[in-house]
């Protein structure tokens, strides 16, 4: 299941995200600050964070470096009530998966949400599948190696032999060229 935390100082719009993004079947968490915030990603590690960019207490895009630098893989969405350029700019080049203007239209809310669950699940499948490979390819040489190792023992095996099976056919041409008297 995926889990959601909603960083936002607006309680009404904390609570109707909370409940929204339950009915849709995410497992939620709220902060009203983004100290808290942050504890929250220790602790819960949600897969994605919804977080308003104007919030009391510790600056949000601050708030976004420290959640990226505990948890490079949580998607930040980032919610505003008002365009600010800059802030877009910086959240992005931290970051930040998308932006969201307020009032939020759970339409578009539940598309972008939906949108970086899907991401996260190809990312995994892929980070799966890549292990899987690696696994495989380090299986298959380890299987070489010692098919290597075995048949560097048959070969030094019949080099003895060949060794010995010479010096036996060498004994017995000096033996024959031997005249006897």
């Amino acid at each position: 299941m995926t889990k959601i935390l909603v960083i936002d100082d607006d309680q009404v719009n904390r609570e109707t995200l909370e409940m929204f993004l339950l009915e849709k079947g995410f497992e939620v968490y709220t902060s009203g600050r983004s100290d808290e915030g942050i504890k929250v990603v220790h602790e819960k590690k949600p897969d994605i964070v919804i977080l308003d960019i104007w919030l009391r207490g510790m600056d949000s895009l601050e708030a976004l470096r420290k959640i990226k630098e505990a948890e490079p893989d949580i998607s930040v969405i980032m919610i505003t009530s008002y365009y600010h350029r800059e802030a877009t700019i910086s959240a992005m080049k931290l970051g930040a998966y998308d932006y969201i203007y307020k009032p939020i239209d759970v339409d578009e809310l539940e598309i972008t949400v939906e949108k970086v669950a899907s991401n996260r699940w190809v990312r995994n499948r892929l980070r799966n599948l890549t292990e899987d490979n690696q696994t495989h390819h380090k299986q298959k040489e380890g299987l070489e190696m010692t098919e290597l190792k075995a048949d560097l023992t048959v070969l030094k095996g019949k080099e003895q032999v060949t060794q010995q099976a010479s010096e036996d056919v060498m004994e017995e041409f000096a033996l024959k060229r031997v005249p006897d008297h």
